[in-house]
Formats: C-alpha cells, sequence, structure tokens
C-alpha cells in the first residue's frame, strides 16, 4: 500500500515533496502545490525547478517523503513530469508519486495521493 498525507489526528499529515520536472523553467506550479500541502498540515520539502529525477529521489530518501508531486505549467513538462514519476518511484514501493497537471486543485491532488493502488502497478500519475 502506497503511503499519501493521510494521517489521523491534528499532527503533520506527512513528508511532500513538490518540484518540477527537468527543463521546466517555471517555479511557480510546484511552488502553489507546496503551498497547498503546507495549508494541508504536510511537512514540505519545496525543491527549486528543473531538477533531474536523481535529485529529487535523493531528497526523497533522506526526509523519508510520503509523496513527491511534480508539476508543470506546460503540456510538454506534465508529459515529462509523467516520464519522472517512474524514475522518482523506482525501488520505492511506499512513496506515492503524481504528475501534478495544469488545472489540477489541491482537493483533486490529495485524492489521487488518497486513493489506494495494487502493489507492483507502479507510481501513480
Amino acid at each position: 500500500e502506497r503511503r499519501g498525507l493521510g494521517r489521523p489526528g491534528g499532527g503533520p499529515r506527512g513528508r511532500a515533496v513538490p518540484a518540477t520536472p527537468p527543463g521546466e523553467r517555471r517555479g511557480l506550479p510546484a511552488w502553489w502545490r507546496a503551498a497547498g500541502l503546507r495549508g494541508d498540515r504536510g511537512l514540505v520539502h519545496h525543491l527549486a525547478r528543473d531538477l533531474p529525477a536523481a535529485e529529487v529521489a535523493l531528497l526523497v530518501d533522506q526526509v523519508s517523503a510520503d509523496l513527491v508531486v511534480l508539476s508543470s505549467a506546460t503540456a510538454e513538462g506534465a508529459r515529462r513530469a509523467q516520464e519522472e514519476t517512474r524514475l522518482v518511484a523506482a525501488g520505492r514501493p511506499d512513496l506515492n508519486v503524481l504528475a501534478g497537471r495544469s488545472g489540477d486543485s489541491l482537493r483533486d491532488l490529495l485524492a489521487r495521493a488518497e486513493r489506494p493502488t495494487a502493489a507492483g502497478q507502479g507510481p501513480r500519475a
């Protein structure tokens, strides 16, 4: 079972890493995701824009993240984000990795993060 941000009680809901995929020059998509996840009681490690999946994965391992959101403002960036989710999730069966799409609300994103998936189906995106 993959971990979302859902945690009972009033404490932090989990650790999230919002970022943008390689080639994404706009930092606003990840910044908005970070702000929303913080507002939803997540412990957020906001990364810079345009980072390779290997660097995102390194931070994920260092902070024991529950959720990674790779967001983009463009259709091409969204395609790259979708590809990168597989690289970040590789070897991390409990990690929930999502590709944030333009127009997704935080509610939409968190609903996808909380949806259970069968083991071995790869990252949710």
